[in-house]
């Protein structure tokens, strides 16, 4: 009888441990304060829909001439892809992959910013 009883309650044991693990692991979070994607915002002279950034990749060499020439576009993060406020290799890898410049998590990838709903790309 009392092996019947422990054999029970390892069984019980063995079922929470497993639904409380599946839930953790299926449960997906991030650290940090992640922006809302709700509503409009400007891109440039355009302008992205709800569930979207602006990506803001800056001109080679001659961004600094006076002449606004970088480049803008919306994207939509996948799940998965947070969007936080943040500086360089601290920014999610799926929004750190839009910048030209910044690959493999190397040292150009030093100089992407993220603010609000906004994602700044260096230029060279």
């Amino acid at each position: 009888m009392i092996r019947i009883v422990a054999a029970a309650a390892f069984v019980v044991v063995l079922v929470l441990v497993l639904v409380l693990g599946l839930g953790l692991v299926a449960c997906e979070t991030t650290p940090y304060q992640t922006t809302a994607l709700d509503g409009g915002i400007a891109c440039g002279t355009s302008s992205c829909t709800s569930g979207e950034v602006c990506v803001e990749q800056a001109a080679g060499i001659d961004a600094a001439d006076g002449h606004d020439t970088a480049t803008r576009f919306c994207f939509a993060p996948p799940n998965g892809c947070y969007v936080f406020n943040c500086h360089g290799v601290k920014c999610a890898p799926c929004l750190l992959a839009l910048c030209a410049l910044c690959t493999d998590n190397d040292s150009g990838c030093n100089y992407v910013d993220v603010a609000e709903r906004n994602v700044y790309c260096p230029g060279q």
